[in-house]
């Protein structure tokens, strides 16, 4: 079999099983090869409380819910720290009920210097990204004057995927997907099916993003305001650890082979 990766995909993401214990809880990963997790994304097995997730970038205690639409919220007892073998929790119900069980899945970035911007027309305030694995993570300010504009995303390759979330606000999270294209929308926290530019303006501005830039048109779900922060989650398919992609339902019990 051919060697596609000379990385350990292990040593960059890692699905992470625990029971909660109602107090302070550090999280070691059993792998011997040690990981600092930049995105953590956390949910409770045994109840429907709201998925937590949080990153480095902008940093632990804070974070948002994929299954809601509210601003980013600080919480002491959330996610505490991102540690050099896993993570701590405090003792807030949706990551950390006494006997509980949850499953966190994290991914490690690591660049936070040296990004490409390529005269992108926005300069991040913070980002962490990692062109080996295809992963990325970037933070910026809003500019409510001048869209479209462009923000770049470190990968070094075309996103497959981009999950953008104007977190200052009560924006729904937007999701591209390059099998949607760019003129196509799915909203996360919400079962909708795609939908095309869900206004007010466009979403990408009906542009594909490049090997080092993507483009948000003037929708407030990715342009923001000139006082609004935004986030994006950004993924490459990276041969022999990840792949993104789409697949066509044939109503049959032998379903598509994917």
């Amino acid at each position: 079999m051919a060697a596609y990766i000379s990385f350990q995909p292990r040593d960059n993401f890692k699905t992470h099983l625990y029971t909660g214990t109602g107090a302070s809880n550090a999280q070691s990963f059993p792998e011997t090869t040690a990981m600092q997790p930049d995105f953590t994304w956390i949910k409770n097995r045994d109840a429907t409380d709201d998925s937590i997730l949080t990153n480095s970038v902008v940093g632990a205690t804070k974070y948002l819910s994929s299954n809601e639409n509210t601003a980013m919220t600080t919480n002491a007892e959330s996610l505490k720290s991102f540690d050099s073998d896993g993570f701590t929790v405090g003792n807030m119900v949706n990551v950390n009920t006494n006997a509980e069980d949850y499953v966190s899945w994290n991914w490690k970035m690591g660049n936070t210097t040296g990004i490409d911007l390529d005269g992108a027309d926005l300069t991040p305030i913070a980002y962490s990204f990692n062109q080996t694995t295809g992963q990325s993570i970037i933070q910026w300010l809003g500019v409510s004057s001048s869209a479209p504009n462009t923000i770049p995303h470190g990968l070094g390759k075309v996103p497959d995927i981009l999950l953008l979330k104007n977190y200052t606000g009560v924006d729904t999270w937007a999701m591209y997907t390059k099998p949607t294209g760019n003129t196509m929308c799915l909203l996360l926290a919400s079962n909708d099916a795609e939908q095309e530019n869900p206004g007010p303006g466009t979403v990408w501005n009906d542009t594909t993003p490049t090997a080092t830039k993507f483009t948000t048109g003037n929708n407030g779900r990715t342009a923001g305001g000139a006082t609004e922060y935004l986030l994006a989650y950004c993924f490459s398919s990276i041969r022999g650890y990840s792949k993104f992609g789409s697949y066509t339902g044939n109503g049959n019990a032998d379903g598509p082979f994917t």
